[in-house]
């Protein structure tokens, strides 16, 4: 079992991430941004991975999340840490 983790960045203020494990086949996103959607859906296609959860750790000022719509896209968990 490994983990890869990609940290994507959205603008100058604002992280998005990718925790992969390619042993499981697992993949949990965390605070996706509406806009990185489709990149998330696209990099578990590469690497072979299912995004069965998804976070957002808090509520986003400055962005807006789109958490929420990856989650349904993936069929997966979706949890708000507010």
């Amino acid at each position: 079992m490994f983990l890869i983790q990609r940290q994507i960045p959205s603008d100058a203020s604002s992280l998005a991430y990718l925790y992969e494990c390619g042993g499981k086949g697992k993949a949990i996103a965390v605070d996706v941004h509406q806009e990185g959607v489709d990149w998330f859906i696209e990099q578990a296609k590469i690497k072979e991975v299912e995004i069965n959860t998804v976070i957002d750790t808090h509520i986003h000022a400055d962005h807006v999340s789109g958490g929420r719509e990856l989650a349904n896209k993936c069929g997966g968990a979706y949890k708000c840490g507010i």
